[in-house]
């Protein structure tokens, strides 16, 4: 039975921004940023629709990266893109919401079963030996998710 430890609970942190931005270079940037700190990538959802203001594309995106057999990293990114229409070659107008959330996940391979002992010893181990882990990969994470959130903060700002 795996555990999530939320880094930023609630909504997550979120980009809004209206106007004009670089679509593609927004996308290959967090890319090559999910691909420089070794996370998995897993797309669960891309959807496009042609409505008559524009454009509308959300995007899912699981990123996952083990950190010893007990933990993992989970990022989820969520994009919202509305009234997509394009200004030039590479730019587009619209709005985009992209937020972000982050946890840590322990004991992902299950390595505890599922008796009530083993829920029982389960508890334990998190609660008084690994608690200090987990909040250092906590603390951690929370570091990264900021970067990977500037990252695309900066992409969408450049054009202002």
């Amino acid at each position: 039975m795996s555990e999530t430890h939320k880094v930023n609970p609630g909504r997550g942190l979120q980009i809004r921004e209206t106007g004009v931005f670089d679509l593609p270079k927004l996308y290959s940037n967090m890319k090559e940023w999910v691909s420089d700190h070794k996370y998995d990538f897993n797309e669960k959802e891309h959807t496009e629709k042609h409505g008559d203001k524009g454009k509308e594309i959300i995007l899912v995106w699981e990123l996952d990266r083990e950190i010893t057999d007990y933990l993992k990293y989970n990022l989820e990114v969520n994009f919202l893109l509305k009234n997509i229409n394009h200004a030039s070659e590479k730019l587009v107008n619209g709005f985009a919401k992209i937020t972000f959330k982050a946890s840590v996940i322990s004991n992902y391979k299950n390595k505890f079963g599922n008796s009530a002992f083993s829920n029982w010893l389960f508890k334990i181990y998190e609660k008084y030996l690994l608690k200090s882990e987990i909040e250092k990969n906590q603390d951690k994470l929370q570091g990264e998710l900021n970067d990977l959130f500037d990252c695309a903060k900066q992409v969408l700002e450049f054009h202002r």
